[in-house]
């Protein structure tokens, strides 16, 4: 007779387990003659530990690794593992004994417990797509690979390579930003979702200084080289005054002032020039000869009166037509920089819904381009401007019904 184990195998487990998590005990049924070891086999071996006692007739099995739910499940195995036991004798043969199966459970899911910079979280203005830091996620789960999204403010600026959060190629932050960005981050790993918030810091480069607040006129701050003086920053209104009217004439009765130079210059004195006499000049006369075949000169045309055209009326709005234009983020340049990303644009008022778009104008109107709401210099285009300096730039806003 074969030599066999009797008893009860526990019909699953919970992954992760540890050794000492559990532990069975089967008898041992049949010759024992020779018997030396116990040992697991079969594909799972390495899950499991098992204790011999000759004596007593048994083994005890228990956990010797961790086994992974996930981690079956994507080896495409069905989230089972089989428990075989192999009888070694003195004689050198051995000797397979019955299987167990035994269902592998996945952990109850916890949420993700938090997000946050493990290196960097730091973001410079003025810097297209510079990297801001290395960001690791908390998870109790131990659960895994994550994908990061952002809310749609921030979804066209910021993208995750990796782990590692950085802006997109052309974006750059702006002076509005500065010192602190909160940004929020969906983490999921594929059953779950959790919504963070990271701040990051946002600081000023070396060679800039931070500026007076944007003007109301719509003003884009430009940084240049640090060796050339800021100049005194210009005024910008929507309009330029009215040039002031010419003064008239006073009346003779009216007092007048008279002002004399207090330094009259002296030239020295030169002899009079006799200017020369001109010659005589003799008239050329053309003479007039009539036409003898004049020409017949048509009659002409009546009058008829037509009644005039019937005027046709302008179209009017339907919507109300908005009251000025901000930036919602951005609004700051780097000198030299070509097809920089300046910020979004936000208009006020208007109907809750209305659709915009967006012309710029002006003189420099053939540098920027508005692509959705978002205003940025053309490919190739940069500005050359000293630090500080702002570029009044009109910008027209059509709504949807082109009006």
């Amino acid at each position: 007779m074969g030599l066999i184990t009797a008893g009860s195998v526990p019909a699953s487990l919970v992954e992760n387990a540890r050794s000492g998590a559990w532990s069975t005990t089967l008898s041992l049924v049949g010759d024992r003659q020779g018997l030396l070891t116990v040992e697991p086999s079969g594909p799972d071996a390495l899950d499991f530990a098992a204790t011999l006692d000759l004596e007593g007739g048994t083994v005890t099995v228990t956990p010797a690794a961790a086994v992974s739910y996930q981690g079956l499940r994507a080896a495409g195995r069905p989230p089972a593992v089989t428990l075989q036991l192999a009888f070694r004798f003195a004689d050198g043969h051995v000797q397979a004994d019955q299987a167990y199966t035994l269902q592998v459970l996945p952990t109850p899911a916890q949420p993700i417990a938090g997000l946050h910079f493990a290196s960097g979280g730091v973001a410079e203005v003025g810097v297209p797509g510079a990297m801001i830091g290395v960001v690791v996620v908390d998870d109790p789960s131990a659960g895994g690979p994550f994908t990061f999204g952002f809310d749609a403010q921030n979804d066209w600026r910021f993208e995750m390579v990796g782990n590692t959060l950085q802006l997109q190629s052309g974006v750059a932050l702006g002076l509005d930003e500065v010192p602190d960005l909160p940004l929020i981050v969906t983490v999921t790993d594929g059953s779950r979702s959790t919504a963070f918030l990271l701040d990051i810091s946002v600081r000023l480069p070396a060679d800039m200084t931070e500026p007076a607040p944007l003007a109301s006129g719509g003003t884009l701050p430009v940084a240049s080289d640090p060796s050339t003086p800021d100049p005194a920053p210009s005024t910008i209104g929507p309009f330029p005054p009215a040039a002031p009217p010419t003064p008239t004439q006073p009346a003779a009765d009216t007092p007048t002032s008279t002002f004399t130079p207090s330094v009259s210059p002296v030239l020295p004195e030169l002899d009079p020039v006799t200017p020369a006499t001109p010659a005589p000049v003799t008239p050329i006369v053309v003479p007039v000869i009539p036409d003898p075949d004049p020409p017949t000169v048509p009659a002409p045309l009546p009058v008829v009166a037509s009644e005039p055209p019937t005027p046709t009326p302008l179209p009017t709005a339907s919507h109300s037509l908005p009251s000025g234009l901000e930036f919602a983020s951005g609004g700051a340049v780097i000198a030299l920089v070509s097809g920089m990303t300046i910020g979004s644009l936000r208009v006020i008022g208007g109907d809750a819904g209305q659709h915009f778009g967006f012309t710029p104008g002006g003189v420099e109107a053939w540098r920027f381009e508005v692509q959705g709401d978002v205003l940025k210099l053309r490919e190739g285009v940069s500005l050359d401007a000293q630090s500080g300096e702002r570029i009044a730039l009109p910008i027209s806003v059509i709504t949807d019904d082109q009006s």
